[in-house]
Order: structure tokens, then C-alpha cells, then sequence
């Protein structure tokens, strides 16, 4: 399929732009243009590609989302305590954590979180979860529909759908309970708002309620972003005449930015407790970020340096790294090598508007001493339009680049799969999974020494490899079993459990596995605390190697086969160059001190 050229990428569709319309080259190797039969056959058939392409990123988003283990930061326990102990409060506000009042974030995630799970009567990760998938979905929509609004062709909506949902970023975040879906959609609303229509009052409204939203999920400083944003295009629009632009469009950018502030301010008239909210969340969380010393010095060096979010978007879109390469290569080469460029090798103003929205994300966000890639996800949208507006024009060398990257992805997950039954017996993976994800890995290796078709399958690719990769952690989906002979789980309801943890409330994920259980914490990086809670005479959760004895006189209720977070350089290569799959795993042993000791269940499918 390397010889398609796809309507986009030859002249965009006539939407507030001069450009005419070409008729677009069909998807398909050997077809020809017009109502063939040939051409109906490969529209049929790019269609087939595509659509199956959007049921496995269907399959990966919804396949066990009630995991503890689905690829995530760790926020979202953080998230999920704050809902569980709001809910149980009874009122929406204030909101709640175990250390009091916590403000860290605006309420609109946390209500929905209470909604979506009847104020905690149907408590899962599955309920807490389904509700941004829903978000994500929505995002891929409005992606979809843009791209295929501005190309003249479906195709291209669905192709820049699915470039979105394979960005590992959309899938690292747009699943766990965390606010960057519904962010990135009340974002990206109001960029196809402006770029399908004029800067009307009706669009200034809905831009506003939609960034109005957006902070009551994130921040109110998201105003700012969106604003630049929306200005740069306007002022584009009035060919970079600045006094133009604020004559016309001045007051309009300030009522929406006012009323985005304004939807968030409800939170201070609602709250009971509103000087909390603007020492913890406005002055804490949002302000505090561009205080303290040493700034200069901060842009070039420490955790946070510049150069950190202007290549974010990079490592937010995963293997798409390649292509977007290619995409600044063929979107800005033409403006340098030809003082006349002709319509097919020049920006249309849709995707000049789509880079100046990217472009303002980076600019504003270079501000603040905190640089992370995750402040960039709305533009990972933009960005999947503009790669799908210019897939046939990007150097096939680097969408080779990225399929390959897949393949490698695949692969090692494939042998991580099969050499963990090695390792540890009892685990292993049913048939069909297997089969499943060799056939994913098949279908990608064809597509690689195929070239008509390596260009089409690569999205296909992306999103097969995102559900191996569910697949992969799907054995450990598992609650604890219980101690052979001991006195079962149904003994801990109602007593407190003493579990280590290493990050910002990771503890809170346990409330899942152990549901009617109190669950505490002690400090994981120091295994000496646990030991002085077990020998204090408390149930407390130790962490043991595998085939790693444990201690005599102690009453054991049952174990968890966890997953590692963080292995060091050592135990990577092992794992990589020895196949010690044993790396990845840690035993995660309730107990308590007494003169009597069960045995330990062997594990188990």
C-alpha cells in the first residue's frame, strides 16, 4: 500500500480553506480511481483492515480493566481513595483522603467516581474505570471525525482513530481512573470547534462551558493553553495582524476564557471549607510550581529540564515516535527547499492551526518549573489528525522503523509469556491467548515483508500490541489464595492489614483484592517495618522472594503473586539475556505472629 495516496495528503477538504478538492487515489494497491469494480474491492477491503483494527483497540481497552496491573501511573490509587472516603462521607464536599481534607485536585473526577459506583454501594475498578474508557472513545471520535471532515474520506478518520488509541500515552492514561481523558477531550473540543467553523459567540459559549469542564477535572490554569491556542489561530486567520485580530476577536477570547474561570469558581461557592482549596490546590498544587530557587538552572539540567516537554510528545506517542519524525520532515521541508511551494507540498490552513495548537501547548508549558510529557496529551490528538492527513507522504523508511518496534514489543512479549510457565509452573496462559498473541505477531511480520501493506497494517499493529500486552498481565488479575489448612480469608473481614507501600498510597489498590478488609501501610523501602508490625502482633502483608522460606510460628491467611514496578539494571538483564522470568515476581505474604504455621498454597492457574 505504499503507492496509495490518500486524499489528505494531496489537498485537504475545502473547510474554511481555498484549496479545491482533488479526488483522492484510492487505499488500496492496483485500484483505480472511480467506480470500479476493482475500486469498490479495495475499498472493501481497507475498510475490513481498518474496522478490524478498531475492534482489537476496542478488545485492549476493555480487556481486564478491573486489574490492579493495566499499565497506569500512580495517581490513580491516590484518585481512588479520595472518591472511596468522599463517598463515604456522605457529601460531595469537602473532599476527603486518610490525612483529612484533600484538595489536590478540582472535584469533578471524584463526583464522577462516586456516581459511577452509587456512592461506593458497587465499589470495582470496573465502575471507576468504564467511565474514562467512555472519554477515550469520545476523544477517538472527535479525532476520527476531524481527520475525516478535513481528508474528504472516512478512511482517514478511522486511520487517525486508531493512530490515537495505539499511542501508548492513550493508553498508559486513558484507562485507570484519571483525569487526562476527560482533560483531553474538553481540550480538544474547542480546537473542531474553531477549526469547522468561524469564531462565533456560539462557538466562544460551548469553547467555554467545554474549558469551564476541562478545570474542574484538571486545573484552572488550563485557561491558559487554550487561550494561547485559540489566539494564534485567530491571529493566523488575520494574517498575523495583531491589532486586527484583537479588534475582532479580543473580546471573544476573554468571555471564553471567563467563562472556563468562572465554571470553575463554582467549586469556591460550593465548598464548605473554600480557604482550604486556595492554600492546597491554588497556591499548592497550581502556584507552587513556579516557585522556588534555582530556575534558571532548571531548564537545562534536573528532573525537569526544557528540553523534557519539547520532546515529549515524542515518548507520548509510543511508536508513532518514528512517523512524527517524519511528519515534521514532510510537513516543514517544503517551506525551506521550494520559495514556491505548490499545493500538495504545503501546509493547508487546517494543519497550520493543528501544529499552532501543538506549538502553544509547548510554549506555555516550557513555563512552569515541573515539565512532564503528560501535560502535552491533548495535543497527542492533533497530532494522530495531522499524521493521518500526511500517512502517505511519510518516509517509509520510518514507518518500516515503527513497525519493526512493534514487532520487537510483540516478540518479547510472546516470550515472556511462554518462559514464565518455566519459571513458575503453576502460572500460565490459556490456549487461546497464546494463539492470540502469536497471531497478532504473524499478522505484523507479513505486514513487514509485504510492502503494499505495511503502511495500512502499522496502526493495526500498534493496537495489536497494546492488548498482548493486556494479555500478557493477565494471569495476575487474581485475588490471593488462601493458605492450605489455614484459616482462610474470610477470617481477615473486618480486620486491619498492614501492606507495604513505595508510592504515594499504592497500599489503596489492595482494597480491591481483599474487599471487607481495613487496609494500612507501612513504609516498603524499609522491610525492618514490617517486621516490627508482624512482631508487634499485627496482620501485616510481607514481601518475600520466590521459594524464599518463611518464618516459623507465624499463622499464614494467604499470598499474592505480585508484579514488580521497578526492577534494577541487574535483574533487566537477567531477564532479557538469561530468561530469569522469576525477575518479574515477588511473593506478597499475609500473616500474623502465633504458635501455630500453616502451609503455603502452590500456585495455581
Amino acid at each position: 500500500m505504499d503507492s496509495i495516496e490518500s486524499a489528505p495528503s494531496m489537498g485537504l477538504r475545502k473547510v474554511r480553506s481555498s484549496y479545491r478538492p482533488r479526488v483522492p487515489r484510492p487505499w488500496w494497491p492496483n485500484a483505480e480511481v472511480g467506480g470500479t469494480i476493482v475500486g469498490m474491492k479495495a475499498s472493501i477491503a481497507s475498510w475490513a483492515v481498518l474496522g478490524g483494527g478498531l475492534l482489537i483497540a476496542a478488545a485492549a481497552y476493555l480487556y481486564d480493566l478491573d486489574s490492579i496491573h493495566i499499565p497506569k501511573i500512580g495517581d490513580e490509587v491516590r484518585y481512588v481513595q479520595i472518591t472511596r472516603l468522599t463517598a463515604a462521607s456522605g457529601a460531595l464536599l469537602p473532599l476527603r483522603a486518610e490525612g483529612g481534607i484533600d484538595n489536590t485536585k478540582p472535584p469533578l473526577l471524584f463526583w464522577q467516581g462516586i456516581a459511577s459506583t452509587a456512592w461506593g454501594r458497587h465499589w470495582g475498578l470496573w465502575r471507576l474505570r468504564f467511565p474514562i474508557v467512555v472519554y477515550t472513545g469520545l476523544v477517538a471520535l472527535l479525532v476520527g471525525w476531524l481527520a475525516a471532515r478535513l481528508s474528504a474520506d472516512p478512511r482517514t478518520g478511522a486511520l487517525a482513530a486508531l493512530i490515537y488509541l495505539g499511542s501508548f500515552s492513550t493508553f498508559q492514561h486513558g484507562r485507570p481512573f484519571l483525569t487526562n481523558a476527560p482533560e483531553t477531550f474538553f481540550l480538544f473540543a474547542p480546537l473542531v470547534l474553531l477549526l469547522l467553523g468561524e469564531f462565533t459567540w456560539a462557538t466562544v459559549v460551548l469553547a467555554g462551558v467545554s474549558l469551564g469542564l476541562a478545570s474542574l477535572y484538571k486545573s484552572f490554569l488550563l485557561v491558559v493553553p487554550i487561550g494561547a491556542a485559540c489566539a494564534a489561530i485567530l491571529w493566523q486567520r488575520h494574517r498575523w495582524r495583531l491589532g486586527t485580530m484583537l479588534r475582532a476577536d479580543g473580546v471573544k477570547l476573554v468571555t471564553m476564557g471567563g467563562i472556563g474561570v468562572a465554571i470553575f469558581s463554582l467549586w469556591f461557592l460550593v465548598d464548605p471549607h473554600p480557604e482550604r482549596v486556595l492554600a492546597q490546590y491554588v497556591l499548592g498544587e497550581n502556584l507552587g510550581k513556579f516557585s522556588g530557587g534555582g530556575y534558571l538552572p532548571g531548564l537545562i539540567s534536573g528532573t525537569y529540564p526544557l528540553w523534557r516537554i519539547w520532546l515529549g510528545d515524542f515518548l507520548n506517542m509510543g511508536v508513532y515516535a518514528l512517523p512524527l519524525l517524519g511528519l515534521l520532515w514532510v510537513s516543514f521541508r517544503p517551506a525551506r527547499r521550494d520559495p514556491r511551494p505548490t499545493e500538495e507540498g504545503r501546509l493547508a490552513p487546517a494543519e497550520r492551526e493543528l501544529w499552532l495548537y501543538v506549538l502553544a501547548f509547548l510554549i506555555v508549558y516550557s513555563v512552569p518549573r515541573q515539565r512532564q510529557e503528560n501535560y502535552l496529551l491533548p495535543t497527542v490528538a492533533a497530532l494522530s489528525v495531522l499524521l493521518a492527513l500526511r500517512w502517505q507522504q511519510l518516509p517509509m523508511v520510518l514507518v518500516r522503523g515503527a513497525l519493526v518496534l512493534v514487532i520487537i514489543g510483540q516478540g518479547l512479549l510472546l516470550r515472556i509469556m511462554l518462559g514464565i510457565p518455566k519459571a513458575i509452573p503453576a502460572v500460565g496462559y490459556a490456549s487461546w491467548k497464546v494463539v492470540t498473541a502469536a497471531s497478532l505477531l504473524g499478522a505484523a511480520l507479513v505486514a513487514l515483508t509485504r510492502a503494499g501493506r505495511t503502511r495500512l497494517f502499522l496502526p493495526v499493529a500498534a493496537v495489536g500490541a497494546l492488548l498482548t500486552l493486556g494479555i500478557g498481565l493477565s494471569p495476575f488479575n487474581r485475588p490471593f489464595d488462601p493458605a492450605v489448612g489455614g484459616p482462610g480469608l474470610g477470617a481477615l473481614a473486618g480486620r486491619t492489614i498492614w501492606f507495604p507501600s513505595t508510592f504515594n498510597r499504592r497500599y489503596e489498590r489492595y482494597r480491591f483484592l481483599l474487599p471487607g478488609s481495613e487496609i494500612a501501610s507501612y513504609d516498603g523501602r524499609r522491610p525492618s517495618e514490617g517486621m516490627r508490625a508482624l512482631a508487634e502482633g499485627k496482620l501485616t502483608a510481607i514481601a518475600y522472594e520466590l521459594g524464599e522460606p518463611l518464618p516459623e510460628g507465624h499463622r499464614i491467611y494467604g499470598e499474592l503473586l505480585d508484579l514488580r514496578t521497578r526492577l534494577p539494571a541487574a535483574d533487566i538483564r537477567a531477564i532479557v539475556l538469561e530468561s530469569r522470568f522469576d525477575k518479574l515476581f515477588y511473593r506478597l505474604v499475609v500473616l500474623e505472629r502465633s504458635t501455630a504455621s500453616w502451609m503455603l498454597p502452590a500456585r495455581r492457574e
